[in-house]
């Protein structure tokens, strides 16, 4: 569509090329201009919707929202796209050394290289199985074995593919065969993939540590802080102050007088207390992804389950008390 072809050309060019790469790793069958436009056409009705929410309490408000609401709309989009890569990632260094496995089997059963990946290009590999019928055809080709390889990284971003993949080169170049060769680096793969899983298993403590302490542990603590704070503020309102306690230069022109005592904004309290918790959830989220699994990016998959289950604890824990402290107090 026009509209989406418009919508998309007033993007920056960094993130719709940053985005085109990701559609193409992804290998969704979409035209990746109108998806980009489409996506921005979201961004721009849900953006206007909570203008048009918040119009009449401030405009300073809804305006900020206006612009919150599309950054975070194209946000998630993008984080979206890179937690599916990520996912594919994951898969297939996962299947990586059977996949080498199999490939080295069939070359010690007589078949040639390109027959022998042939061979091994089964589905439940996914997108692994893709790069190598790519490679299997530039071999069938007449390409030269290194340049055959290098096509199976091209079809998924994987930083262990491609570092396999150069080992395998390598040890070619030095002469060396090419079933030994993929056995060789299949056990080291597995290995590593074993040292992770023990790994995970050591720091799952902080990883405990840390989601009790940000997504239970304070919210508690401000709602018992936000209730304790309300409780004292309305009883401030019932206490009676002398006359001797009255500002006369902060007399108003009705007469009266302003009372000496602090001045709590609850509303701002508990905002500050609702922004602190969402920064302190979604900096958790990415410090467990980064523990769990060795990057941050994977924690964002983490910020909705952290951030919503934060909220949700604070406001049931300042229900809670309010139900049974208010007859106490009372």
């Amino acid at each position: 569509m026009i509209l989406y072809e418009k919508l998309y050309s007033l993007l920056p060019k960094f993130y719709r090329r940053r985005v085109r790469e990701l559609i193409r790793l992804l290998e969704y069958k979409v035209d990746e201009v109108n998806f980009i436009g489409f996506i921005t056409f979201v961004a721009i009705c849900l953006s206007l919707i909570s203008f048009f929410l918040t119009f009449k309490i401030s405009l300073s408000l809804s305006l900020s929202l206006l612009l919150l609401t599309f950054l975070t709309t194209h946000i998630a989009f993008y984080s979206f796209l890179n937690l599916q890569l990520s996912s594919r990632a994951s898969f297939v260094e996962k299947v990586l050394p059977d996949a080498l496995l199999l490939i080295a089997s069939n070359i010690r059963a007589g078949l040639t290289p390109d027959e022998a990946i042939i061979y091994s290009c089964r589905e439940e590999f996914g997108p692994l199985a893709r790069g190598l019928r790519k490679a299997a055809e530039k071999l069938l080709t007449g390409e030269s074995t290194e340049k055959a390889l290098r096509e199976i990284p091209k079809v998924v971003k994987s930083r262990v593919l491609e570092e396999a993949v150069d080992l395998l080169i390598d040890g070619i170049r030095g002469g060396g065969e090419m079933a030994t060769l993929l056995e060789s680096i299949a056990d080291d793969l597995r290995n590593t993939q074993t040292l992770k899983s023990e790994m995970r298993a050591i720091v799952r403590m902080y990883v405990i540590f840390t989601f009790l302490a940000a997504t239970i542990i304070s919210p508690l603590i401000y709602s018992l802080v936000s209730y304790l704070l309300s409780t004292l503020a309305s009883r401030w309102q019932t206490i009676q102050t002398p006359e001797i306690y009255k500002v006369p230069s902060l007399l108003g022109a009705g007469g009266g007088g302003v009372r000496l005592g602090f001045r709590m904004d609850l509303n701002t309290i508990n905002f500050f207390f609702l922004l602190h918790l969402i920064t302190m959830n979604f900096f958790a989220a990415l410090v467990i992804g980064l523990i769990e699994r060795g990057s941050e990016r994977e924690g964002i998959r983490y910020v909705p389950i952290t951030i919503g289950l934060s909220l949700l604890l604070f406001f049931s824990f300042k229900y809670i008390l309010q139900v049974f402290l208010s007859s106490i107090l009372t």
